[in-house]
């Protein structure tokens, strides 16, 4: 079974058993679910639904990454890096928080990890606190267009042709269209 969006409608409870129903527009899902047993247990995973980001859209940031390198005279993956850390999403757990690691005095998270700010010391001065942020792959719909307006803005800066303002809509839209297909 694969996965699907969806919505819980209602939890009941009958005796010690609990009751857990879900809505969904997916009617691939629901016509999979019914072939399911009801008498053998499975396993349930639900996660917050956030929308994927485009394979359009990150080739045209990375256009503009290429665009901003060539003209600055720097690497492809160093412009990636500063733009990700001014327009990119901070990391965070589950629950919403920041994701921060703290790392011995001389290690750099550069060996485990790309997209990171150096933020503090830790109390002793023996380690740096470190604020990270998301891959590009990993950013949803809304955090990849922030990080691709954001790309525009140096772009244009620097004095880079981009697409006109109706040609990055029309994109965008494209791209709300080809989430939803999948």
């Amino acid at each position: 079974m694969n996965t699907f969006k969806g919505k819980i409608d209602r939890v009941l409870q009958s005796g010690s058993e609990y009751i857990v129903s879900f809505v969904t527009t997916d009617k691939y899902a629901a016509e999979a679910l019914k072939t399911i047993s009801p008498d053998v247990f499975q396993t349930v995973e639900v996660k917050k639904y956030f929308e994927k980001r485009s394979l359009n859209a990150n080739a045209y940031f990375h256009v503009l990454c290429q665009k901003i390198a060539e003209h600055m005279g720097l690497g492809n993956e160093e412009v990636k890096k500063k733009l990700v850390l001014e327009y990119g999403a901070i990391a965070e757990n589950e629950g919403g928080e920041r994701v921060m690691i703290c790392l011995p005095k001389g290690i750099s998270p550069a060996q485990f990890y790309p997209y990171y700010k150096w933020i503090d010391e830790n109390k002793t001065k023996t380690g740096d606190w470190y604020l990270l942020y998301k891959q590009t792959h990993t950013l949803n719909k809304k955090e990849m267009a922030r990080l691709i307006d954001g790309a525009i803005t140096v772009a244009e800066e620097c004095g880079i042709q981009t697409k006109t303002p109706d040609e990055i809509a029309r994109m965008k839209s494209l791209w709300a269209a080809e989430i939803a297909e999948n």
